[in-house]
């Protein structure tokens, strides 16, 4: 019989050990942004927005499910770009493919376009996944290939300068 787990069991307690078969933001609807957040928001110079490499999911999941966040987004006049957290049919960290898995998604950037799909113009892609941007951009996203897994602090400037250079060519 199928449970609902708070977050910090299942994250924390239980590892992500339990099978998922779905995921509620409860609250999400009656949260708000920070008024930090909402002072970038609202910002008339902002030039565009990097949604890091996170599992969509856990990470980010909670944040669209408040509404303000969600129709910012979805109303937006700056690009917004996202960087893929699946690389080659895994997660870097974290159990992102699990979770894809478990809710019937294929473990690729493809499905992390689809949980984005109409609040991005733009996905950072691994190399190791460069074959897949003709399904990505039958998506209305347009792929960006670079190498996306950083392993030392050259690697993370390259990777910042390729996500502003993925927001600057929407």
């Amino acid at each position: 019989m199928p449970r609902t787990l708070p977050f910090q069991d299942y994250f924390v307690r239980l590892r992500c050990e339990p099978t998922l078969d779905s995921l509620e933001y409860a609250g999400g609807q009656g949260a708000r942004p920070s008024p930090s957040f909402l002072d970038l928001m609202e910002r008339p110079d902002l030039e565009g927005v990097v949604l890091c490499p996170s599992n969509p999911y856990l990470s980010i999941g909670p944040m669209l499910a408040m509404p303000a966040v969600r129709g910012w987004l979805e109303g937006r006049r700056s690009p917004v770009a996202a960087v893929s957290p699946i690389v080659g049919g895994q997660a870097i960290k974290g159990p992102a493919a699990k979770i894809l898995r478990e809710l019937g998604q294929e473990v690729s950037p493809v499905s992390v376009a689809r949980f984005y799909e109409g609040l991005i113009d733009a996905l950072v892609i691994d190399e190791a996944d460069g074959g897949l941007t003709a399904d990505i951009a039958r998506l209305g996203i347009r792929p960006v290939v670079t190498r996306t897994i950083m392993r030392d602090h050259d690697d993370k400037e390259r990777l910042a300068r390729d996500c502003l250079a993925a927001v600057r060519g929407v």
